[in-house]
């Protein structure tokens, strides 16, 4: 069993044991540790933390029935005979953007299964910069878009109908995504302008329609991820958090168009203030 941890990673020291619970499962390739932000005091890292729940506890853990839960590098747990299965001459991983990601659907690929185990968890370092968040973020959404080269590899994975289907979904998220922003974006606008009305009961009802498209599913990752009543409270902020990273889709989808991939690393921040120099 191997684990892959960041640099700024802290693995809680039992999540070994619940992976290796995990890998008693012959058909088990991966393992996915849930990923916390131990620097939430932020705004924004407290949004990261309540994202990265979400993720996990809603859509990586609604998976595991399938097997088909992905990977995220901070807190991996994987198989050395399943890397073994999708190596080539380099190794397993592949030159991505989220070279983790590319990996564990090359794994459901092969036929492993991809778990995620809540009750393994790693503490990482939230971005508490709107910049460095978006920078880091649109590599992120940039290696979506390049994974898409993948959608023959999982859709030929040995797996019935409805987990292909729902990896087919997965990898097309980045087309949804601009999809559901463009037409809030033109449904705002056509209500504000009044050229349209979606129900006749007036402005009252056009705004219930437009929060519900635009916030629905975020408000059910919330309640999800921490409950109903914390989730309710926690997605009116978490939704305007969803929709100010939209726009990386935009930066992402032009940097794979003119082919730029290189990238600099997120900077981290320091730890601890730095000890001053003895006089």
């Amino acid at each position: 069993m191997l684990c892959v941890v960041d640099a700024d990673g802290r693995l809680h020291a039992d999540a070994p044991r619940y992976a290796a619970a995990q890998f008693a499962d012959p058909a088990v390739g991966g393992v996915q540790s849930l990923v916390r932000i131990y620097n939430r005091q932020h705004p924004l890292t407290w949004m990261q933390d309540l994202e990265f729940s979400v993720y996990g506890t809603l859509f990586q853990a609604g998976r595991n029935d399938w097997g088909t839960a992905g990977m995220g590098g901070n807190g991996q747990f994987n198989r050395l005979r399943a890397l073994d299965d999708v190596s080539d001459t380099v190794g397993p991983w592949r030159d991505r953007l989220t070279e983790d990601q590319d990996l564990g659907l090359r794994l459901i690929g092969a036929g492993w299964q991809g778990r995620q185990d809540l009750r393994c968890i790693v503490d990482q370092q939230g971005l508490p910069g709107l910049r460095k968040l978006l920078r880091q973020r649109t590599r992120w959404s940039q290696g979506n878009l390049q994974a898409i080269g993948l959608l023959g590899t999982v859709w030929r994975a040995p797996r019935g109908l409805a987990p292909r289907i729902e990896q087919v979904a997965y990898l097309l998220m980045p087309f949804w995504q601009a999809l559901v922003g463009l037409s809030l974006l033109v449904g705002v606008i056509l209500a504000v302008t009044g050229q349209a009305a979606f129900w006749d009961g007036g402005a009252t009802y056009e705004l219930v329609y437009i929060y519900v498209l635009g916030f629905g599913g975020t408000i059910m990752g919330c309640v999800s991820a921490r409950g109903w009543l914390r989730g309710l409270l926690a997605a009116q902020v978490y939704a305007f958090y969803s929709w100010l990273l939209w726009p990386v889709l935009i930066r992402s989808t032009f940097r794979q168009i003119t082919e730029r991939r290189d990238w600099a690393k997120t900077e981290r921040e320091a730890l601890e203030p730095e000890a001053s120099a003895a006089a």
